[in-house]
């Protein structure tokens, strides 16, 4: 259900959704350290992230400094908060398979979630869509590198993704 608030809370949840799927990425390197490939994707996916949220915190600074920057805003953020707590317990959730982990990171650079949040933020304010497109691009490069690892694995029969 929608609820009416500041652009600027819109802008920390999703710079919270970048920093908790940078964690995500920092903690599947962790479990699959001994997968050196998997262990350097997702090293790489969380700088990717966390650059993800400088420009994130880069157009919340942009907007503090102009007039009605913070407007209001009518936006469902119950999406935006169970996509938190699903990310949270799957940092907290015991040892995945590759495959599992795999998965779990598709869905999560796939979900609209983030998409629908930066679509108000370029409906408010059309001269940060370059910014947000730079974040939705980063999305499908992330999307297209775990499906490609993923589809390498499946191919190769590999008992690493069980």
């Amino acid at each position: 259900m929608a609820e009416r608030i500041s652009l600027r809370k819109v802008f920390d949840r999703l710079s919270e959704v970048e920093q908790l799927a940078a964690d995500l990425y920092s903690h599947y390197a962790s479990v699959f350290a001994d997968v050196g490939f998997a262990r350097e994707l997702f090293l790489a996916m969380k700088d990717e992230e966390l650059n993800h949220k400088s420009q994130v915190e880069m157009q919340k600074r942009i907007l503090a400094r102009s007039p009605g920057g913070f407007d209001m805003v009518d936006v469902d953020m119950s999406g935006i908060d169970n996509l938190v707590q699903k990310v949270r317990a799957e940092i907290s959730a015991t040892a995945r398979s590759l495959s599992q982990a795999l998965d779990f990171a598709i869905a999560l650079e796939k979900g609209s979630m983030e998409s629908a949040y930066r679509t108000v933020i370029a409906r408010h304010h059309s001269d940060l869509s370059s910014l947000v497109a730079m974040l939705s691009a980063g999305d499908k490069q992330h999307i297209s590198r775990l499906e490609r690892l993923r589809d390498s694995l499946s191919r190769e029969g590999t008992s690493l993704l069980h």
